[in-house]
């Protein structure tokens, strides 16, 4: 299409054009108004602009690759069933004797408790589990995993 100084310049050759590529009235009028430097220009100064925001964002996510690299190593256990030791310790015992009581479980566990567990007694805070770190576990939280244990291994044998 030849270059246009006004809209009525080549009325033929612009309607042509239109006709293929359809623009709307305000589009055209701005875009033949226009000098050619002032469009190179806004598009040069747009095209910076987006080049300045794609820099940070390649830089951000250069900062955040040892974190990305962090999240995936836990994203690797995602779906698998984790159970702790001690609930491994109730199932293999109930699998042998459905039939033991909670304190019948107790006193095997605290037998031969997981490495890392200790299994206490104590006259003003009941009885409790101390595990590796942190862990802990509260007698109700014993029972309450031997009862679902029980269930289990009742209804597997079944």
């Amino acid at each position: 299409m030849n270059k246009l100084k006004s809209p009525h310049e080549d009325f033929g050759t612009v309607n042509a054009y239109l006709k293929q590529n359809p623009i709307d009235s305000w589009t055209l009028f701005v875009l033949l108004n226009l000098k050619e430097d002032e469009v190179g220009g806004q598009f040069r100064q747009q095209l910076a602009q987006l080049q300045n925001e794609l820099g940070e964002v390649q830089k951000t996510l250069e900062e955040a690759q040892p974190d990305i690299k962090r999240g995936q190593a836990f994203g690797r256990n995602q779906g698998k069933k984790v159970t702790s030791p001690i609930r491994r310790k109730i199932d293999a015992l109930l699998k042998k004797q459905p039939d033991m009581t909670n304190d019948e479980i107790w006193q095997a566990v605290k037998a031969a408790p997981p490495k890392g567990w200790e299994l206490v007694d104590s006259t003003k805070l009941g009885r409790y589990l101390n595990g590796p770190g942190s862990k802990e576990m509260a007698w109700g939280t014993f029972r309450n995993h031997c009862g679902a244990a029980r269930k289990s291994a009742i209804s597997n044998r079944g």
